[in-house]
């Protein structure tokens, strides 16, 4: 009732969280959801995810593409050693023209459960097989109280621009350009 209309995808495993069956690319809009799933181009990157106590992850379209619309938390770590976090944006965080992302961050913790994120250590945060290095959800708590929220999307050449993760710090924890 919230909501309105939503969709949610069909063959998904029991345990499914968005943004885990694909990889991040950096491009001109910062950090990218390259989706896995044929239908994956429309709801990684328009709308937003909601968790459903009853349905499950349920997607809310929306007309605004962004290049992932999600949280993002930060634990670095000498050589690779930190993590990346990142979980579905709920539909209280809103994009408004001339302010960007409307939220209040403090609230972010309250909204966004622990198990709607997926970390990864920072050296495999590239990989092309993350879905397969992802760490358990039942890890998810230690590692949320030890990142911080990195969350900063911005407004450039008429599109949203993620600078989330910073990716001089990527690059030293994979150990190339990426």
């Amino acid at each position: 009732d919230d909501y309105g209309y939503v969709w949610t995808p069909y063959e998904v495993a029991v345990g499914w969280r968005p943004y885990t069956n694909g990889y991040w690319v950096y491009t001109d809009y910062g950090w990218t959801w390259v989706s896995q799933y044929r239908w994956g181009w429309a709801p990684f990157h328009y709308g937003r995810w909601i968790f459903h106590p009853r349905h499950g992850w349920v997607w809310r379209p929306g007309t605004l593409w962004g290049p992932a619309w999600v949280v993002w938390r930060h634990r670095s770590g000498p050589g690779g050693s930190g993590w990346v976090g990142w979980a579905p944006m709920p539909p209280q965080m809103e994009w408004r023209a001339g302010v960007g992302l409307h939220a209040e961050w403090g609230e972010i913790d309250r909204i966004v459960e622990p198990f709607w994120y997926s970390f990864v250590e920072e050296r495999n945060f590239t990989a092309r097989d993350l879905d397969r290095r992802l760490e358990l959800p039942a890890r998810n708590g230690t590692l949320l109280r030890e990142a911080e929220n990195v969350t900063h999307y911005a407004w450039a050449e008429n599109r949203v621009v993620n600078r989330s993760i910073n990716i001089e710090r990527v690059e030293q924890a994979i150990g190339r350009p990426v």
